[in-house]
């Protein structure tokens, strides 16, 4: 279980928008690496939609990545959002690049049916648009 002071706010979307902090929930949470402690098999997939917290659910799943190589990730990518938390969205995408991860932006026609191009950090932050994001999927 989580300690009392490891907890996310969740924002209602329209007052997010309008950066509007007061009127939030507080959530309970447990990093992946914690959730998974003893677990024996492998992890081979794992999909993040979190809105703009994917820092920390990075820093969470550390060992899972180092125990998985096979792992693969699919994640909402959002740097308006990250930077909303004061998140770096550069430096989520080059914790899996330092990982050995290759990463694809799935919204690149090149990229469908098929992973055929990675992108770099520049390519899949230039093709966010002021609110928007993409959709990434990240292999070895």
């Amino acid at each position: 279980m989580p300690k009392p002071e490891e907890h996310y706010r969740v924002f209602a979307e329209d007052r997010k928008k309008q950066g509007d902090f007061e009127q939030s929930v507080p959530v309970d949470i447990v990093s992946l690496d914690d959730f998974f402690e003893g677990y024996d098999k492998p992890i081979d997939f794992i999909k993040i939609d979190v809105e703009g917290a994917e820092d920390g659910v990075i820093a969470g799943m550390k060992t899972i990545l180092d125990k998985n190589p096979q792992t693969k990730i699919f994640f909402e990518f959002t740097p308006s959002l990250l930077k909303l938390r004061n998140a770096d969205p550069q430096t989520v995408l080059k914790i899996f690049i330092d990982r050995g991860f290759k990463l694809y932006n799935m919204h690149d026609k090149k990229n469908e049916g098929c992973l055929e191009e990675s992108a770099s950090i520049e390519e899949l932050i230039g093709a966010c648009k002021e609110n928007s994001g993409v959709d990434v999927f990240a292999k070895k």
